[in-house]
């Protein structure tokens, strides 16, 4: 390993908690051994639940389509298809198509009698605990309205199944993870009977009532800090809430009201938070197509009599995530200038700091690149702060991304003000993501909205000359039908807007990739301004509602 590496490390390692050192020691070297005996597959009979959201359509005799990428196995299914990437074979374990609209009866339990068959117990993707964890909920909700749960070759699986789960919790992750663990473990719980499936009952329990009461903010936000999994997050509370409402046995009232008092917080937020269209705003690992839509997410929560209050101010702040949004006259900005994520778990981190979104009469005009893949070459990309409407000084990046899901040293927003007033909306922010840099620069962003114009100024502070790109994402609809001097005029659709660069900089029109799903890419146009100066120097452009 490099030097350079061995930095990246410790400054990585330096986050992490000792738990999730000592929980990755115990699951590699003093993991218990899981027997495949002392079965109990009775169940309670009293579920009614609520139905769910729907799945995408994602299969079709055997041919599967997850991240926009379509394998057909013609006759038998490869589980563990080595040319496939890790997060297509999740998906494919994850069993969510159990749940897709028109899929026959018996197709779904031919596919969990194949998987049954031709995915040995501990062997295989299927056996980690993160799909381990999805597929045991998919597989419940599905048994728990089929005529034919008692099969006892899959009520055997899913007990063992989740058996191994629980000898594989997630602590050295913790986050998402570890919350995904807990609710398959209530799922469970609550659908086994006898004394083991009391104890899976029960850590389920305490692990969702600790990881809630750490994983949703103040604000109602999802502390990993992407719109993403904020509503997978949400829907899996929802899921919960379902659960316990709908079991006669076990009820535990004070754990209901802690469900559903989240439930409220975390659809609350989203709402607020949301574009205009609908759609979730782009920061972090987010991406269109993975979450439950937000009519599914409504229609859901209305069956649960969840009732939530929709924010229409101007200004709306939420200080704990750091999404703050603005709202004059038909245009809609937000703003990402919160943290990158918890400290010990920044895997979902973009450098995106004092990015932001604009959407004029419900069209999404500037956007953040996106993510294209998990794993893979291009994962970076869209992690850098090139990929993002933001500033990148010296060539740095904001946070060091590295890996797959690493970040070492990393910056921290601060001095974040916001202001109304009759006329305008105004926010400012600094962050330290520079601060590793000889001279310590700061980016500091004053952004203003009046009724037909967001006014953009990009302070750089530092000891020393230094350089700066800022950069401009254009959705792919938007085409460019006037450039002159120092300006751009832009439509899409029947909206046309003006990019007025103010100054001398230099700047350029170039080409990039928008990624609004996983797997797929569009060609879009990306504005770069540039500048440099000694110790003080800025950069300032406005978008114009023509």
């Amino acid at each position: 390993m490099s030097f350079t590496q061995l930095k990246l490390l410790f400054f990585t390692i330096r986050h992490v908690k000792l738990s999730q050192i000592t929980w990755r020691f115990r699951n590699r070297f003093l993991k218990k051994t899981v027997t495949a005996s002392n079965f109990i597959t009775e169940i309670y009979p009293s579920f009614n639940l609520i139905t769910p959201c729907p799945r995408p359509c994602s299969v079709e005799k055997n041919e599967f389509k997850f991240l926009n990428h379509r394998v057909d196995f013609k006759k038998n299914i490869d589980w563990n298809n080595s040319e496939q990437s890790k997060l297509w074979l999740y998906n494919l374990h994850y069993f969510d198509y159990l749940h897709q609209p028109g899929i026959e009866h018996n197709t779904r339990f031919k596919l969990i009698h194949e998987w049954i068959e031709t995915n040995p117990p501990f062997k295989g993707n299927g056996w980690e605990p993160y799909p381990l964890s999805l597929r045991i909920v998919n597989w419940i909700k599905f048994l728990n309205h089929s005529d034919n749960q008692q099969s006892e070759v899959i009520l055997h699986s899913l007990y063992l199944q989740t058996r191994s789960l629980n000898n594989q919790l997630e602590y050295h992750l913790l986050g998402n993870h570890l919350f995904k663990n807990g609710v398959a473990l209530l799922f469970a719980g609550y659908f086994f009977t006898g004394e083991e499936a009391k104890q899976w009952l029960e850590t389920g329990k305490q692990i969702l009532n600790e990881q809630l009461a750490e994983q949703v903010l103040a604000d109602g936000g999802h502390f990993e800090r992407s719109p993403m999994y904020h509503a997978l997050i949400l829907e899996d509370i929802m899921d919960c809430l379902n659960l316990v409402t709908s079991n006669q046995i076990n009820i535990d009232p004070e754990f209901q009201a802690m469900l559903k008092s989240k439930a409220t917080a975390m659809f609350g937020f989203m709402m607020d938070t949301l574009h205009k269209d609908g759609t979730y705003p782009v920061f972090n690992d987010t991406a269109q197509g993975i979450a439950s839509t937000i009519e599914q997410l409504a229609e859901y929560a209305g069956r649960l009599n969840l009732n939530w209050r929709t924010n229409a101010d101007p200004l709306i702040e939420k200080p704990d995530f750091g999404l703050y949004t603005l709202t004059r006259n038909h245009i809609h900005c937000i703003i990402d200038a919160g943290p990158i994520g918890p400290d010990y778990l920044p895997g979902h981190a973009h450098c995106d700091t004092l990015s932001f979104e604009l959407s004029i009469e419900n069209l999404r005009v500037i956007v953040n690149a996106g993510v294209f893949q998990y794993a893979g070459p291009e994962r970076n990309k869209y992690r850098a702060t090139s990929a993002h409407n933001t500033v990148e000084i010296d060539h740095a990046e904001q946070h060091e991304i590295w890996s797959t899901f690493r970040v070492a040293r990393r910056g921290y927003p601060q001095n974040i003000m916001t202001r109304m007033d009759e006329n305008q909306l105004f926010f400012s922010g600094q962050h330290t993501g520079y601060h590793r840099l000889p001279g310590k620069p700061t980016h500091q962003r004053d952004m203003t909205l009046t009724d037909y114009r967001l006014t953009i100024k990009d302070v750089i502070t530092g000891k020393g000359h230094h350089s700066a790109r800022s950069f401009i994402h254009f959705h792919p609809d938007v085409k460019v039908i006037e450039h002159q001097e120092n300006q751009l005029q832009l439509q899409r659709d029947h909206i046309v807007f003006t990019l007025v660069i103010n100054g001398t900089q230099n700047w350029s029109v170039d080409q990039y990739e928008y990624s609004e799903q996983f797997g797929l890419q569009q060609s879009a146009l990306v504005v770069t301004i540039q500048a440099a100066g000694t110790d003080v120097f800025s950069i300032e452009y406005s978008i114009e509602k023509n």
